[in-house]
């Protein structure tokens, strides 16, 4: 773990990395961590992994399927959030409590292209705060459920 870890600014895995979980805590408190790149395989993101870290974008691979409690709490200076896996498996995602991966940040990009509206059926769209729905801002011109 790279807890309180200051000097920390980039982190990048080789490809065809192997890691499957990003622990709890990880990155909590790398408040001068700017820039992270996930890779494909990873399937958990835990509880306060990058608690108050700084980074202003990151690329969520389509593989993960659960990002625990607090995994992005803090994160002020999020600023885009990319998903490549279409909105289904953005919402099939397992997002636990506090999570406000989107809390903070202004873009939730989707395939490439930036999210303006939600289509979705009510069992596919998750409306906790942070997931869909973001702190203090119009989160998407429509949302729509079906």
């Amino acid at each position: 773990s790279f807890t309180g870890y200051f000097g920390l600014q980039e982190i990048k895995f080789e490809a065809g990395s192997r890691l499957k979980t990003i622990s709890d805590y990880a990155f909590y408190f790398c408040t001068n961590l700017k820039s992270i790149e996930l890779p494909e395989g990873l399937t958990q993101i835990g509880s306060y992994a990058f608690y108050f870290a700084d980074m202003s974008e990151i690329t969520i691979p389509s593989t993960v399927k659960n990002i625990r409690s607090y995994a992005f709490y803090g994160c002020e200076y999020l600023k885009d959030v990319y998903y490549a896996s279409g909105i289904s498996g953005w919402c099939g995602i397992s997002f636990e409590s506090e999570n406000r991966i989107l809390y903070y940040a202004d873009a939730l990009y989707i395939d490439g292209e930036k999210l303006t509206d939600v289509r979705a059926t009510v069992t596919e769209a998750q409306l906790k705060d942070g997931v869909l729905i973001k702190r203090g801002k119009k989160s998407f011109n429509k949302f729509i459920l079906k």
